[in-house]
């Protein structure tokens, strides 16, 4: 079933992992544009399979956020993890219900630039995050578990992505409770 799902004149952006599905529905982050070059919000939509659409949730309305990421597990209840990058770092949250408010924090607080966030939800109900840092110059991957609300996090020396990394824009799984970092 096709539907159109915003139609305010606003531009909105969908990145590589926009949408997530559980027993009971479908999760779609977005962005939306400002307009007039202040930058973009995080939009949050819920498919219940039961009722349809839930109303949109505005996730992050202040900062300029860029490429959000969604990943979503149900285990009798919710597990629904949003991540973005905003000025070089990664922003996120995770709720346990469709209803629940989002409560954005930073999650990497580096002085280096963290960039294209990929996250994902194993069958323990852990957060895995991937992203694309820079070290001395060099771009290389970082990777991250969530644990009671603080990201334990390391880079990935071996993936060595160069002068030239911004492109790279990793993915992950997890399968079996381990993270796999395309």
């Amino acid at each position: 079933v096709w539907d159109t799902l915003t139609s305010d004149g606003l531009r909105d952006g969908l990145s590589s992992q926009p949408l997530a599905g559980t027993p009971s529905g479908l999760h779609l982050v977005y962005a939306k544009s400002r307009g007039q070059g202040n930058g973009w919000s995080v939009h949050y939509l819920f498919y219940n399979i039961a009722s349809g659409w839930n109303d949109d949730v505005m996730v992050e309305s202040d900062l300029p956020a860029y490429s959000p990421s969604i990943a979503a597990r149900e285990f009798g209840a919710y597990k629904i993890a949003i991540c973005f990058e905003a000025g070089n770092d990664i922003y996120g949250d995770v709720i346990s219900s469709p209803e629940e408010t989002w409560n954005i924090t930073n999650l990497t607080h580096s002085p280096e630039m963290n960039i294209e966030p990929t996250v994902a939800i194993d069958d323990s109900g852990d957060v895995h995050l991937a992203w694309i840092t820079q070290v001395s110059g060099e771009y290389k991957i970082g990777y991250g578990k969530l644990a009671d609300d603080m990201l334990e996090s390391e880079v990935i020396e071996e993936s060595e992505l160069g002068a030239f990394g911004t492109g790279a824009a990793p993915r992950l799984v997890v399968v079996d409770n381990l993270p796999h970092i395309f």
